[in-house]
């Protein structure tokens, strides 16, 4: 594998984070080796509540919030993927669901990652394979160090 490129898009005003904590996320994954996602440069692009409701209603015919939407490679262009996640959604569920602000977004890039790999989650049982991997990938990343400090700004939550 060639030396994997990260390409971060944020214009979330209130989220701050490392980008290089994000490429050396990406990187740890890639090394890890469990899940392959081809050559080319991953896209990661934090999304606004607006611009995430407008990406989910034009390509997947759904209006609301969501978590993450990866789409595939365009090996033409040399991109191995993009990932769009959700800080909004992400503040949302870490309440809901008892998590760090910071593992929230973690899983979302996760879960695009594997999308990326190859894994899909619309069958149950594809689904559950993809829970499993993403507690794989996170148990791994934690043991390496390599999760993320994200920051909300305004609530002030992170790790």
């Amino acid at each position: 594998m060639k030396a994997r490129e990260i390409e971060i898009t944020h214009n979330v005003n209130w989220l701050a984070f490392d980008e290089s904590e994000i490429s050396s996320m990406c990187i740890c994954l890639d090394k890890f080796g469990k899940y392959t996602v081809k050559d080319g440069i991953i896209s990661v692009a934090f999304l606004d509540e607006r611009e995430m409701c407008d990406v989910h209603e034009k390509f997947l015919k759904d209006p609301h919030l969501t978590d993450v939407i990866t789409f595939c490679s365009d090996e033409e262009f040399g991109y191995a993927g993009e990932i769009c996640v959700s800080p909004t959604y992400a503040r949302q569920a870490c309440k809901e669901f008892k998590t760090s602000f910071s593992d929230e977004l973690t899983l979302y890039i996760v879960h695009g990652y594997l999308h990326l790999s190859g894994l899909d989650d619309i069958e149950e049982i594809d689904r559950l394979k993809m829970r499993q991997a993403e507690k794989f990938c996170i148990k791994f990343l934690r043991s390496q160090g390599a999760i993320p400090n994200f920051v909300d700004r305004e609530n002030f939550i992170s790790l």
